[in-house]
């Protein structure tokens, strides 16, 4: 819920408006927290708005917050050109991983989503690596 308003907040410059300060100055100042920790809470906010059914998965307790971080670390990683399809195919995958997987072991699954969704992709990412 937390990451929700906060991507509320921010798109809506509120704390700018409200208070004359970014939102993360704000978060430091009122809630306490370190600037980087305002800055990764406002980040990941935008994560899981652009990568709708992991912030879905989070909200539903389909995923922890530490799995919902790994996820979208992996999900950023894809290709730039994957097809939206493929990168749709590879969110409903890899939240579908949380039910088995902690959050460690999915940030190791990033090579091998991309097998999995986009296999033509991956073969030429591994040979432009070698």
């Amino acid at each position: 819920m937390l990451h929700t308003v906060l991507g509320a907040v921010d798109r809506a410059e509120a704390a700018q408006t409200a208070q004359g300060v970014p939102l993360t100055s704000w978060l430091a100042g009122e809630l306490r927290f370190t600037r980087s920790q305002a800055a990764a809470l406002v980040h990941h906010a935008h994560d899981l708005e652009r990568f709708g059914q992991v912030g879905d998965a989070l909200r539903d307790g389909r995923a922890n917050q530490f799995q919902a971080r790994a996820v979208t670390d992996v999900l950023r990683k894809l290709p730039d050109d994957l097809p939206a399809r493929a990168e749709n195919e590879a969110e409903a995958t890899m939240v579908g991983f949380c039910a088995e997987f902690d959050s460690q072991h999915l940030k190791g699954l990033a090579q091998h989503l991309l097998e999995v969704v986009a296999p033509e992709i991956a073969e030429e990412a591994e040979a432009a690596r070698m």
